[in-house]
Order: structure tokens, then sequence, then C-alpha cells
């Protein structure tokens, strides 16, 4: 099973912001469905970067993986849109008028929403994972109409005030309903239809999330990609957890073809990369890794055809990024390279090449790759800076597994299930240390916890997915599984990784 989410609290690294008071105003957060186990650490990140603390914003007790909704109390306005634009992983903040059990309750708690007979107003339904008649919306709607009798005018577009009721049920990790209360016919479901919610809201509609950059620069709008490039929306939360914010410098020594580079470009980073492949980073024709920044109007990125592990001889400075962000390559789809040959003799380079020569490169093992990876994050960051990284790994791989460095701290493991078995993590640390030149060996050789165990878990990913696919195939003989029955071995694979995820969120 999945390694569990870090519950370390990132509130240290933050300046506490002013105490809530009984009468300030409460917010009500809605999260998109969607990277359940990103979502403590979007959300927080935003709060970081806003100089407030969490603690000081919501109660940790509340924060429940599986549901989207979270009462939160900002300071202000101004500071609660801010923080909804920074969080990927929120859909809208709402500014709360009452919470209540049923809708009675939510009812009999609520206070006048209008304050003026010129104030025009709307009242909207939404639930989530349920849905209800048209007469059962009509009704509910009047009782919150009834009480309060607002006297401004009714205004379907664009109203001075619109209120949301919210009715919250439980959700499968799916995002499919726990208890619908109609079926696929459209018929009542007896046993869920009286069904109590979780809680239901009646909120102003006030400051929607960052899922606009998620649109606007997705891969499919997009010049240039290549078969590794990240989806913006990952990129965007990786980006997000390195605390990016205008000014910030950004160094990804992986760059490839530039997606996370972009993204911490559109929030308002000064970026530098590095990769060793020249024919990624230059393109055919397509201008390269700059293509899709000049497409889009974003600041250039610096680009230097280095290799990671020679990073010292390309840059002198030390300890000047804010943050360090990067997806290695590990192998699966694209195996890492360093400078070097495998043979004994190197051969000289003729002067006419000599502009256009591409060294000689060799196989660069992951233990090695992420050895690496860490002295570059102890040298290059401030203290207090964030390396932050991709790692794919199998449903055995645990927390203790991960590379480790004096000089950097663990934050977060938040994980992604990409399949049955197959899954990545990513991994936040912080630098709370300076660098000292002369232990670098010694730090590196204690990089993997448990040798070379943990480097293979990750190393020999292809033979072990090889190997987990021919037990199964293994199974599918011994159970009778055929072409006929492919339908009904896919259904198995998705309910096991529901049950999977699901008890893990619950354990």
């Amino acid at each position: 099973m999945a390694s569990q989410p870090s519950t370390r609290s990132s509130s240290s690294s933050a300046s506490t912001a002013s105490t809530a008071t009984s009468t300030a105003t409460q917010y009500l957060v809605h999260f998109v469905h969607r990277h359940l186990d990103f979502r403590k650490c979007d959300f927080d990140s935003s709060l970081i970067a806003q100089n407030l603390s969490p603690s000081s914003i919501y109660a940790a007790s509340n924060f429940d993986m599986l549901r989207p909704f979270l009462i939160c109390t900002f300071p202000d306005d101004e500071t609660a849109t801010k923080v909804a634009k920074s969080t990927v992983l929120i859909k809208h903040i709402y500014k709360v008028n009452s919470v209540g059990e049923t809708t009675e309750d939510c009812v009999a708690k609520s206070k006048p929403f209008t304050s003026s007979p010129t104030e025009s107003w709307k009242i909207v339904f939404d639930t989530f994972a349920s849905k209800f008649t048209k007469s059962e919306q009509s009704k509910i709607m009047h009782q919150f109409i009834d009480l309060h009798k607002p006297s401004g005018p009714v205004k379907m577009k664009d109203p001075t005030t619109t209120m949301s009721i919210i009715h919250e049920y439980p959700v499968k990790i799916s995002g499919a309903p726990m208890y619908p209360r109609f079926d696929h016919s459209g018929s009542p479901i007896p046993s869920n239809v009286d069904r109590p919610p979780l809680s239901v809201y009646f909120c102003s509609n006030f400051a929607a999330g960052g899922r606009d950059l998620v649109e606007k620069y997705t891969l499919k709008k997009r010049t240039y990609l290549g078969p590794t490039s990240m989806d913006n929306e990952l990129s965007l939360i990786m980006c997000n957890a390195a605390l990016t914010r205008p000014q910030s410098y950004v160094l990804d020594p992986f760059v490839g073809t530039g997606s996370i580079l972009f993204s911490a470009s559109v929030l308002g980073g000064i970026c530098v990369g590095t990769d060793i492949d020249t024919r990624v980073l230059k393109g055919k024709g397509e201008g390269g890794v700059m293509r899709n920044f000049l497409d889009c109007n974003l600041p250039l990125p610096e680009i230097i055809r280095g290799d990671n592990s020679l990073h010292s001889r390309l840059f002198r400075s030390r300890e000047v990024y804010d943050s360090i962000i990067t997806d290695p390559p590990y192998g699966i789809r694209a195996g890492a390279r360093k400078s070097g040959t495998t043979e004994d003799r190197r051969k000289p380079i003729p002067d006419e090449h000599r502009h256009d020569h591409i060294p000689q490169t060799q196989v660069y093992p992951v233990g090695d790759v992420m050895a690496d990876l860490l002295t570059v994050a102890a040298r290059g960051l401030k203290v207090g800076g964030r390396l932050v990284y991709l790692i794919p790994s199998l449903k055995d791989f645990e927390e203790g597994d991960l590379p480790t460095h004096e000089c950097l701290e663990l934050e977060w493991v938040c994980y992604q299930p990409l399949g049955l078995l197959l899954g990545r993590r990513m991994v936040v640390m912080k630098k709370v240390k300076g660098w000292v030149e002369e232990k670098e060996e010694e730090w590196k050789e204690k990089c993997w916890p448990n040798g070379k165990e943990s480097a293979d878990k990750v190393e020999k990913l292809r033979e072990q997915m090889a190997e987990a696919a021919k037990k199964e195939r293994a199974e599918g003989e011994k159970q009778g599984w055929g072409g006929k029955l492919h339908k009904t071995k896919k259904q198995r694979k998705k309910e096991m990784r529901n049950e999977v995820e699901l008890k893990k969120f619950t354990d």
C-alpha cells in the first residue's frame, strides 16, 4: 500500500497571522475533487506564501481528505482572495452565512443576506455527491426567502448578491456519490433519499480559485511538447509547494521541454534550467524550450546545456535559489544520462565539428541522480528554500526509503496513484542549515538511508513492474480471465485501486 502523506506542519516557516476573533468572518473553501493527497500541501503553501500560519486559518482536525469543504477564518477579504487565486486545487471560496447539520438547522441559523431595497439578489442551489429534484430545490430555496423576505429585486444575471445553498454528502475516492439519491434511470433510492447530509451551507459567492491558470496554459495549447512534458496542473502544484512567487529564483536541473519552468514563470519566478540533452533543448524547428514562453509572452528562462553530475563546474554561486523544482529522469519513459563514455579511449573532436558537437554520455544510475540532486539543492538553495521533486515508486515504497541530506528537512510527501501498483510521490524538502563543502562527500554517501535496497526500489522499477505484470497474467490464467472477460478484469482493477486508496485515507 502507498505510504501515508507526511503530516508535518509547515507553519514553522511562516509568520503567524493576526489571531482571529470570534466575530471574524468565516469562509468556506471548496476544493476540486482531484489530487486528494496534494490538497493540504497546496493550500498550506499558499497560506505560507501570504505570511499566514495555517493553524491560525483553520483547525487541522477539520481537514478531511475525502471532504472538499473546509471552514476557514481569514484576516480580511483581500487575503482570502489572494489565497484563492494562488491555490491550484481550490474551486471557489464563499463567505459563510450559516452552517447546519440539516436544511432546517441551516435556515434557522441564517441571517439576512440583503441590506437595502435596491440590492438585487438571486439564490442558486448546489449539491456535492447528490442530486435534488427541481421541486425539492424550490422548496428549500423558499425556506430561506420566506424567513428573510428580501425586498430587493431578483436578478438572475449579474446580481449584487448571489447566495448558494450547498448540501454536502459523502463521496467515494473516485468522486462518485457514496449514497446516490437516484439510480441511473432517475428513480429514487428509498434508503438514500432521506439520508441526512454531512453539512448544509448557506453562503455568498466570493472568490474563484486558481483553476483558470490550469485551463489557460494547458498542454493542448502549447507548440513545443515532448513525451515527458508534465501536465500543467501538477507543475503548478509543484511550483506552489515550492512557494514560488514574483521575483523568486527557480532552478530546474532536468529542464527537458521546460514544463515546470513554464509554470514557475507564470507565477512570476525568475527561471534557470539545465539539461544534458541539447536536442531536447533546441527542438527541431519549433524554437525549442523557448517556444512556449514566447507564445505566451512570458519572461524567457536562462537555459544551459549542462550535466547535473557536474553542477559545481557550471555554477560557482552558492545559496542563491529560492526553490529547485524538477522531475528527474528515472528510466521509465526516458533514462538519465551524464557526461562520459564507457570506452577506454576518447575520440578526438575534429575542429570543423566543434561548433555542433554533442558530447558523449553514459548511463546515469538513479541512485546517483538523487544523491547529486540533493547535493545541488543543499549547495544552491538559500536557507529556508525548498526542493520539490517527483519520484515514481511501487506501492511498497515507504517514506523511510526516500533519499536524505543533512541540510534538508522533509516537509511533505504527496502520493498520486498512476495504476494498481505504480504511483509517484511529490516530495517537498526545506533547507534548514548552510552548506559545508568539506562534508559534501560524507553527506552524499549517506543519501540513501537503507542503502542499495532503497535505491533499487526506484532504480529497478521496470523490472519490478514486469514481474508484477507476469504474476498478474499468471493469476488471470488461473482464474480463467481471457479476451471475453477483459472488461471484468478492468473493473476488478478499478475496484481494487479504489479500495487501496480509500484504506489509505481511512487508516
